[in-house]
């Protein structure tokens, strides 16, 4: 649960998260890190870089932004738990 005060809309906001994220987040209880997700130990605090966009370029992947990755997870999971959407 994204808590209140850190959400961009001053509500609650649930995150589904499936088991595989819930290992990793259980592994990473008491660490007390600021970020679970890392590379080489560093946060990963910036989505949208040179690496991302390169990435992008090498798949043939044009007019794409990081954050039509949660449109498509929000799709997705309204299809699997919606049937009537199906």
């Amino acid at each position: 649960m994204v808590a209140p005060e850190q959400h961009k809309n001053g509500r609650a906001h649930a995150v589904p998260l499936n088991e595989l994220a819930m290992e990793v987040l259980a592994r990473r209880q008491g660490d007390q890190l600021t970020h679970v997700i890392r590379y080489e130990g560093n946060p990963i605090a910036q989505v949208n870089t040179k690496a991302w966009r390169d990435a992008l370029k090498r798949a043939g992947i044009e007019d794409f932004r990081w954050h039509d990755l949660r449109h498509t997870f929000a799709t997705w999971r309204m299809r699997l738990t919606m049937p009537a959407l199906r």
